[in-house]
């Protein structure tokens, strides 16, 4: 009879295929509980390793590919800018102030 196993297979976006296995033991009670637990573990662990690595590499993929976020924010701000310039040259120049404008002094 073949050993029982606890196993994960991870198919990647290519289409790859990885198989990770551990034997959970034969016998019956206590100890195949414990073994199946320490077999469990073992594979989670592996498993979330994996995983992580892909992560990364993707993330390490992404930041080559597209420009960071800061780059964004300056472009956006760059159109922003342009936008409002031709807005300005349309009507009167306003004060950017964030003052309230100074009281007129009577005179007597």
């Amino acid at each position: 009879m073949a050993t029982p196993m606890l196993s994960a297979v991870l198919t990647l976006k290519s289409g790859e295929q990885r198989e990770i296995s551990y034997p959970v033991g034969a016998g019956g009670g206590k100890s195949q509980l414990k073994r199946t637990h320490e077999s469990l573990k073992k594979l989670q662990e592996d498993v979330n390793s994996v995983l992580t690595e892909l992560v990364e590499e993707e993330r390490k993929e992404q930041a080559t590919d597209a420009p960071s976020a800061k780059d964004k924010n300056i472009d956006e701000e760059d159109e922003d800018e342009d936008e409002d310039d031709s807005e300005d040259e349309d009507t009167e120049p306003s004060s950017t102030s964030t003052e309230p404008e100074a009281k007129k002094q009577r005179s007597e």
